[in-house]
């Protein structure tokens, strides 16, 4: 059997919240920010975490050895964000967990269902009602060393990266198929993303 890859996570939290009308990464979740809930939930799968913020952005305390990088580009979108958080990664990861701040039902089941998809470390996008989920996803470290080329070329989109690289598809089935996320979050919550207050 091989061992398991060693995982890093990417939580970028530094989008603009336009529609929110305030910083979704603050806001928060049973008396905790929604950026520390997530760096909590990560902990539990990844060695080492790294939160990408916005130049500006005023992020609340986080647990030691948790890497924090400002994204210079202001506002540039998620690919260029997730190109400053890969930067920072150490050689010995493999793949990384990448996942978007505004995921309040997020749970750690659904997390290890995504790397259970990839056990050698590949890359893995779930897939729901046939829409890739990018920012919920697994992306092995040959992918990540490819963000510098792709943006370069003027990629700016989540999309276009998947499209660009060799990854599995999960689909609704094949999550569920993970005992502990068919108890814990059987309707998939954990990719509700809150664009509005109303959606949270």
């Amino acid at each position: 059997m091989s061992p398991r890859p060693r995982l890093a996570a990417i939580i970028l939290a530094g989008g603009r919240s336009t529609r929110f009308g305030r910083d979704k990464a603050l806001e928060p979740i049973e008396g905790v920010p929604l950026v520390s809930r997530t760096v909590h939930i990560a902990s539990q799968v990844a060695s080492s975490i790294i939160v990408v913020g916005a130049k500006d952005q005023d992020l609340p305390a986080l647990p030691d050895g948790v890497v924090v990088v400002r994204d210079d580009q202001e506002f540039a979108g998620p690919l260029v964000g997730l190109a400053k958080g890969a930067a920072e990664l150490s050689r010995d990861v493999d793949a990384a967990l990448v996942l978007a701040v505004d995921l309040p039902r997020l749970r750690r089941a659904t997390l290890d269902a995504v790397i259970a998809a990839c056990p050698g470390g590949g890359s893995a996008v779930p897939m729901l009602a046939g829409r890739p989920q990018p920012l919920l996803a697994l992306y092995s470290r040959a992918a990540l060393d490819e963000l510098p080329a792709l943006i370069a070329e003027g990629v700016r989109s989540m999309k276009a990266f998947v499209a660009r690289v060799p990854h599995a598809q999960i689909d609704e089935a094949a999550l569920l198929c993970h005992a502990a996320l068919a108890a814990e979050d059987p309707t998939l919550d954990s990719f509700r993303d809150a664009d509005t207050t109303r959606d949270l």
